[in-house]
């Protein structure tokens, strides 16, 4: 027996196999930065007033544009339009565009964007986003849920009520310049990512955030997707946490794992003014800084 294995064993033979799992697992996700999956805690409300005082120290002019794709009840845009709307020089003409095709959560989302106005024009959308214009089935899986979506590949498990919504591509809609994109669609984020090809390839979105997670399997994609959409494009791939962006400047099996967390494209010019760390993997499959 190796010495690796001798040591498990007598750590198992104290706690048991259960115990052994759960305390492995509870201090590899510690390790991912991937404990606990909320805005306040994962770094996507932080990720906001990062990319407006980044935007706002770049010299930038122009009015801030901010997309929430999967809305749901507008907790992040009322978070965002509170954020921009604290920073007096950038609120003049600032829009919030939101996208939220659940008819329940999307009358919350407005109820709670009613008060948001002022300088920022705030726009709700009844569309979902994807990868090109059409028409899709959309499971709604009750009125105050956070998990209804697009029925990946057109065919329901019954699960859910369904109703058939638009969809529309983030490249057909004019957007200009846009600051920041935070896309949550329940595994369709990959599809929302291909529908701003154009947007991405003329620099016009600073940072797009994404959720990954086990949903993204039923659509047929996963981060190598994102890595081999991202060749030739002028942008880098993190994960977000708590702490700022995890810099991967490559693929690598390790990230491929499915739990749920948040990930960002971000236009190359704005990473220095950005909290970051370039991380990669070792011959180990470790997480080690990477060398500048």
């Amino acid at each position: 027996m190796t010495r690796k294995l001798k040591v498990y064993s007598a750590i198992e033979a104290v706690l048991g196999r259960q115990r052994t799992w759960k305390l492995g697992r509870f201090l590899y996700l510690g390790a991912r930065r991937e404990l606990h999956n909320h805005p306040e805690h994962n770094g996507e409300y932080r990720l906001i007033g990062w990319a407006l005082d980044a935007h706002r120290a770049s010299g930038a002019s122009g009015p801030v544009t901010v997309l929430d794709v999967g809305a749901n009840i507008g907790e992040w845009s009322e978070r965002a339009a509170r954020e921009i709307a604290a920073r007096p020089g950038l609120a003049t003409g600032a829009r919030l565009i939101a996208f939220e095709p659940a008819g329940a959560q999307r009358e919350s989302l407005r109820q709670r964007l009613a008060g948001a106005g002022g300088a920022i024009t705030v726009d709700v959308r009844d569309s979902a986003v994807g990868a090109a214009k059409g028409r899709v089935r959309f499971a709604v899986t009750g009125d105050s849920t956070g998990t209804s979506g697009i029925v990946p590949g057109g065919t329901s498990n019954g699960a859910a009520r369904e109703v058939e919504v638009e969809v529309v591509a983030l490249d057909d809609l004019g957007l200009g310049d846009t600051l920041l994109v935070k896309v949550d669609t329940e595994g369709n984020d990959f599809n929302v990512i291909c529908g701003a090809r154009r947007l991405l390839e003329e620099k016009r979105i600073g940072i797009l955030q994404f959720e990954y997670n086990w949903r993204w399997i039923d659509f047929g994609h996963t981060l190598h997707s994102v890595y081999r959409f991202a060749e030739g494009l002028d942008y880098a791939i993190g994960a977000l946490t708590q702490d700022g962006i995890e810099l991967h400047g490559a693929w690598h099996p390790e990230l491929d794992r499915f739990t749920e967390t948040n990930y960002v494209l971000v236009r190359r010019d704005l990473v220095a003014r950005l909290p970051h760390t370039r991380v990669a993997f070792d011959a180990a499959n470790t997480l080690v800084e990477a060398r500048a």
